[in-house]
């Protein structure tokens, strides 16, 4: 049995742990809401494109009293505005006109006569809350084929309780929150209850991971992929089931292809054959999330999909002054060209890491290898952070050179441990036997460079 005093330490640490966790969930709740009732930066195509996937299941929306229907096509008229308000007219419905170039009606009323209406006009219509206002109609076709599905289903499931812009943002905050728990747990499993604590409040003022806990887009469940990979690691070390991490990894895989590069931080943690053992039941998650596309929409739709997914993520996309500010990954180190999601005089949303912290983790890092005091904390940094950014410079390097500050989401929860347990660790590079390491190196580099001068 432990001590009294471990006991109550441990208590401690559950408790400023609950604090934080709470603090992060209501900054969450806080944000979502003063977010309104509006599309957000790029929720106008992971929400539009988990609403049609949910009509096309036959799916309807919760609280569904209104349809969008399309009046253009590929600019075709498929219902002329007259003919639209004379049935509305006839049938007691409310109906006016957006979108660009006024290619949209909004139709509101009985749903039943809505239903009747679409039947009788032969035109298809979107159930749920309106599209964005500076779509065509064509909006109504898109389905984000160039994303895995596995978040746009976790959406319909929002979508179908009740389509509206605060519980869509619920998603968010609950894989937020699980992240933060699974970091933390990590960091205390692997570092100590100081480690925990700083990594915490590291992650509880993240700008990254704040911004993207309130906003229905992807990167945070590549970052609850990270931080389980990371819990998984700190419960079980090297005897962690393979069928686990590739739970893991599935999950990560199945929403965003960028989870790939926790593949890396796998092997950081286990070794490639562990990881390519887990592998295959990443793979057969993976394949199973696009079970239900494949049943709607045909094999070879979702091959070729898929092929021009993989064009379109290995090379440059938007470009030039009206585009969003792209960055580098090491841009992210200070903070440099942010992409600004939210601007308002309440509320400003700018994910990137916290600034400098990345140098501090490399520094760090490159300072314990060169004193050879390097140790299983040390890997643990490395793979939760330096070894899924290396994916990103891949990525960079093979031709997609616009890259935004979000995606600094998915490395946030593995930046606050790493950084963590920098910090903590860092006296250790002062002690005696350091000094003694880091003189022995600098005496071998004089060497060196005096005999080439000789």
């Amino acid at each position: 049995m432990g001590s009294p005093r471990s006991s109550q330490a441990s208590r401690a640490i559950i408790a400023l742990a609950l604090v934080l966790v709470a603090a992060h969930l209501a900054i969450a709740i806080k944000t979502a809401i003063a977010l309104g009732q509006m599309y957000v930066s790029d929720e106008v195509w992971y929400v539009e494109a988990a609403r049609n996937l949910a009509n096309d299941f036959g799916i309807v929306p919760g609280g569904a009293q209104c349809a969008t229907v399309p009046l253009r096509l590929d600019n075709v008229t498929v219902l002329p505005v007259q003919i639209l308000k004379n049935v509305c007219d006839q049938l007691n419905l409310s109906c006016s006109l957006y979108g660009r170039n006024d290619t949209m009606a909004w139709v509101c009323g009985d749903p039943d006569a809505i239903l009747a209406m679409l039947y009788a006009l032969h035109l298809p219509a979107r159930f749920g809350w309106r599209y964005s206002s500076d779509r065509s109609a064509d909006i109504l076709f898109y389905y984000n084929w160039e994303h895995p599905p596995l978040f746009k289903y976790w959406l319909i499931v929002a979508i179908a309780i009740l389509d509206n812009p605060y519980v869509w943002r619920a998603v968010p905050i609950i894989v937020s929150t699980v992240t933060m728990i699974l970091a933390i747990y990590a960091a205390y499993r692997v570092a100590g209850p100081a480690v925990a604590t700083i990594a915490g409040i590291i992650l509880l003022f993240s700008p990254a991971f704040n911004s993207l806990s309130s906003v229905a887009m992807l990167d945070i469940g590549v970052a609850l992929s990270l931080a389980a990979l990371l819990a998984i690691y700190a419960a079980y070390r090297d005897e962690a089931p393979d069928w686990l991490i590739g739970i893991a990894l599935g999950i990560g895989i199945s929403i965003k292809w960028t989870a790939f590069f926790n593949f890396l931080a796998a092997a950081t943690l286990w070794g490639w054959r562990k990881t390519l053992r887990s592998a295959v039941v990443a793979g057969a998650i993976y394949a199973g999330v696009y079970v239900p596309l494949v049943a709607k929409y045909g094999f070879m739709t979702m091959v070729r999909e898929t092929l021009w997914a993989l064009q379109w993520h290995t090379m440059a996309k938007c470009i030039g002054p009206r585009c969003p500010p792209p960055s580098a990954p090491w841009d992210w180190f200070f903070a440099n060209h942010i992409f600004t999601m939210y601007l308002s005089p309440r509320l400003v949303l700018q994910p990137s890491l916290t600034p400098f912290l990345p140098i501090l983790v490399f520094t760090y890092l490159f300072l314990r290898l060169l004193a050879r005091m390097w140790s299983e904390v040390d890997t643990v940094a490395f793979a939760a952070f330096v070894a899924p950014w290396l994916g990103y410079v891949l990525l960079y390097l093979v031709g997609d050179i616009t890259q935004y500050s979000y995606y600094t989401a998915h490395l946030a929860p593995g930046l606050a441990i790493a950084a963590a347990i920098a910090l903590r660790h860092a006296p250790s590079l002062v002690s005696r036997e350091a000094l003694e390491n880091l003189g022995q190196i600098v005496k071998m580099v004089r060497a060196v460079v005096k005999s080439r001068h000789r």
